[in-house]
């Protein structure tokens, strides 16, 4: 059976939902890769996933079973993450132009309680919406009895933001919406550079990817022509250069060749 899962970011999420899956009888083998967000269980014949999917939402993650065919998680996760940044880059933008008028003099002006205003209308999807992850990861992590780095972040913005308003009902000093917004910004800037690193550098790259190849050089009467492997037939003729690899099984017909097959054998030249 193979699930998406998302919410995972690091090793501590990984052994959590594989120390879950080991608590099943019928998982025999409980395979988890977080940089697809991506979970494969060998099961019994008669083993129902919905108790170990319902155990995982459980620890604060979201699981569902895939179809086969259907790609992984990591796609549309990028997706959200990518549009929370967005939205926080754009109202954090808008932000600190209205509170640079502020800090010129907007503020001894007649107009400063409707800057203060405008300032707390574009914070609230910042706050709400971008920040919503934060506040979900700390969620999870009390669920799961556990501190995480996102507790005390979603405390202090918690705190920082109430008291915000509270000043600003009371039309006193100590309002950092601007602050707020730009550090939530910067905070998923960061995190959805890591989660497009961890994407590239953990992604599972099996054998047959690392050594084949897409085209090969193929004899077609009178000169050397690129095709695509998959192309060539039984009796076509192809030259393999230097440091390429042979992309399909075939007899040597030159005098002299040269093939290191330690990556087959497992033998040093």
């Amino acid at each position: 059976m193979n699930f998406s899962v998302q919410g995972m970011h690091c090793g501590k999420c990984l052994r959590t939902i594989q120390s879950v899956g080991s608590g099943f009888e019928g998982v025999k083998d409980l395979q988890v890769d977080l940089s697809r967000g991506h979970m494969q269980a060998r099961c019994a014949v008669e083993f129902e996933p919905d108790s170990l999917m319902e155990a995982i939402r459980a620890k604060g993650f979201q699981i569902r079973l895939l179809i086969e065919g259907e790609q992984d998680s990591s796609r549309d996760e990028a997706k959200a993450q990518l549009i929370r940044l967005g939205v926080a880059a754009a109202c954090a933008g808008n932000i600190m132009l209205l509170s640079v008028a502020g800090y010129a003099g907007a503020d001894q002006s007649e107009f400063s309680r409707g800057f203060h205003w405008l300032i707390f209308v574009l914070f609230l999807p910042v706050g709400l919406y971008s920040a919503w992850p934060i506040y979900k990861n700390s969620w999870g992590s009390f669920m799961r009895r556990r501190i995480s780095v996102d507790v005390p972040l979603s405390l202090a913005l918690i705190g920082a933001s109430s008291m915000s308003f509270v000043n600003l009902l009371r039309g006193s000093n100590g309002i950092y919406f601007d602050s707020l917004a730009m550090f939530i910004f910067f905070l998923l800037a960061s995190r959805f550079a890591i989660f497009k690193l961890q994407n590239r550098c953990l992604v599972p790259v099996s054998l047959e990817d690392v050594f084949s190849q897409k085209k090969a050089s193929k004899w077609v009467g009178q000169f050397w022509q690129s095709a695509p492997v998959t192309q060539l037939k039984s009796k076509d003729r192809i030259q393999v250069f230097q440091n390429e690899y042979v992309p399909v099984d075939g007899k040597v017909i030159s005098e002299f060749c040269e093939i290191n097959n330690s990556i087959y054998t497992g033998e040093s030249l």
